[in-house]
């Protein structure tokens, strides 16, 4: 089918006509094929044929086309201005200069849709033309400037970005922030901590969200310089993203420039003498530390003799449950180890929940070993019994008595048994008969969920051992289909293994 009758076949009423045209169009890319496919966009009302006009607009590209676009850009209805500016950020990267001679354009609306192509196109040829739009009039615009900059990806801008951050529209300081977290360089980020900035800002959050993603041991006294000058919501802000920072290897170094700041002397002042609710907001952030760096750095600088004097009087009453008291115990992590033991050995002797659980949590981080009677008597009381087993389970072998917590096996309900065998029992290898043992009652009972049952059987074809082949067999029958074949394979495993010993011992 010939160019003309294609053209004419774009004036149809048959839209399927017509999407066959514009189709076919594609391959005759010249200005007068696009001036009439770019009439039938501005007449059509059918959303099927500006579906298939814009999949082939796309496909055409070249200068002629842009050009054509960018003139659409103004029109008045919205579609139009959308339809071009999609075709414009799948192609303009075809003429990118082109693209740029509109970057200026008075109208705003226009300038706009500019600096989002040039973003999307991404070529560093944009970067002059975008910088001139950080002084655009229209707040959009240099908003969209920016996160074009972003997109391009030149750190040659961040300096420039860092001295509009004080004096921009808030839409546009958050926009710097989240440009400059991408392209930003150590530098960078210590030039934003000491931006002199005459009151609170509520970007300070995101200033504080970087330092926690990306700062280093250089940005430690930038952040506790800022430290004086904020209220404490921003201040605990401040701490936590010094305490971010802390790598392992720094520890020593941040806990040594907190010591010499005024922060440390703050933070227990607050906790001794503040308010109820600034105490409760410091001590509720306190508690939720859970990083090995943060709470070395703290159990070192905070919670000297005085603080834990304080903390000791303030959770000697533990059956007080509410959060505040229970937050408060949860800084027990942070005191030296003999301190804690004390303390702990009396939770789990007498303390109440959620004192208890909390102690084994903290017992995580701190393997304090002589507290080993007090959590084999929790097992006896039957108390926190799934938690105490895999703890004990982390500790070292020469910490535990194998035999008393087996002695104990017995009284446990299947759930327990399976956890005291993987988590400790095996320790000892699977010539130990307390490990058969185990192993053949978990198998006889057959009461544990299905994911535990199958890795006992798995344990007992590992182990090999001729005593668990009747036991696998009653298995078979199960009507868990995965437990059954994994009975099936298990049980041809040991049979496999007995025959393979006894052809090897006739030889």
């Amino acid at each position: 089918m010939d160019k003309e009758l294609l053209l004419k076949n774009l004036e149809s009423n048959d839209y399927i006509v017509q999407k066959e045209a514009i189709r076919k169009l594609v391959s005759y890319n010249d200005p007068l094929v696009i001036d009439r496919l770019v009439q039938v966009l501005l007449n059509n009302q059918n959303k099927m044929v500006e579906d298939v006009l814009l999949e082939s607009l796309k496909q055409m590209g070249g200068s002629y086309l842009i050009s054509a676009m960018l003139g659409l850009l103004g029109h008045g209805e919205a579609y139009i201005r959308n339809f071009a500016f999609e075709v414009l950020m799948a192609i303009g990267g075809q003429d990118v200069e082109l693209i740029i001679q509109q970057a200026g354009n008075k109208d705003r609306n226009i300038r706009k849709f500019i600096v989002d192509i040039l973003g999307s196109i991404g070529d560093k040829q944009a970067v002059g033309p975008l910088v001139e739009r950080l002084e655009d009039e229209d707040v959009n615009v240099v908003q969209g400037a920016v996160e074009a900059l972003g997109n391009i990806g030149d750190n040659s801008v961040a300096g420039l970005l860092v001295e509009m951050l004080p004096v921009s529209h808030q839409w546009v300081q958050y926009t710097i922030l989240d440009v400059l977290s991408r392209i930003g360089d150590s530098i960078t980020f210590s030039n934003i901590l000491n931006i002199p900035w005459e009151t609170e800002t509520g970007i300070y959050g995101e200033i504080f969200k970087i330092m926690r993603d990306k700062g280093d041991g250089g940005h430690v006294e930038d952040l506790i310089g800022l430290y004086e000058r904020i209220m404490l919501q921003l201040q605990m802000q401040v701490v936590d993203a010094v305490l971010s920072i802390s790598r392992m290897e720094e520890v020593e170094f941040i806990a040594n420039i907190l010591n010499n700041s005024d922060i440390i002397y703050n933070l227990k002042s607050t906790i001794i003498f503040g308010e109820e609710t600034q105490k409760n907001k410091l001590v509720s952030y306190i508690a939720g530390l859970e990083a090995p760096a943060a709470i070395a750095i703290l159990g070192r600088t905070l919670f000297d003799e005085t603080m834990v004097s304080v903390f000791k009087d303030s959770i000697k009453n533990c059956t007080v449950v509410d959060d505040y008291h229970i937050n408060l115990f949860k800084c027990v992590k942070f005191f030296d180890s003999c301190t804690a033991k004390d303390i702990l050995a009396d939770v789990l002797e007498n303390g109440c929940e959620p004192y208890v659980g909390i102690s084994l949590d903290i017992l995580k981080q701190k393997h304090i070993y002589d507290l080993y009677p007090q959590l084999v008597g929790l097992l006896k009381k039957k108390c926190r019994i799934i938690e105490t087993i895999k703890l004990l389970g982390s500790w070292p072998d020469d910490k535990l008595d194998l035999d008393g917590i087996y002695h104990l096996y017995g009284e446990f309900n299947d759930e327990a048994r399976y956890y005291v065998l993987t988590e400790i029992l095996l320790k000892s290898g699977y010539q130990d008969q307390r490990v058969v043992d185990a192993v053949g009652q978990l198998l006889e009972n057959a009461m544990l969920q299905d994911s535990m049952l199958i890795n006992v059987i798995g344990i007992a074809s590992d182990m090999g051992r001729e005593e668990f082949e009747p036991l696998l067999e009653k298995l078979i029958a199960s009507p868990n289909m995965d437990i059954s074949i994994a009975a099936i394979e298990a049980a041809e495993k040991i049979r496999w293994g007995i025959n393979g010993n006894a052809e090897e011992t006739g030889q």
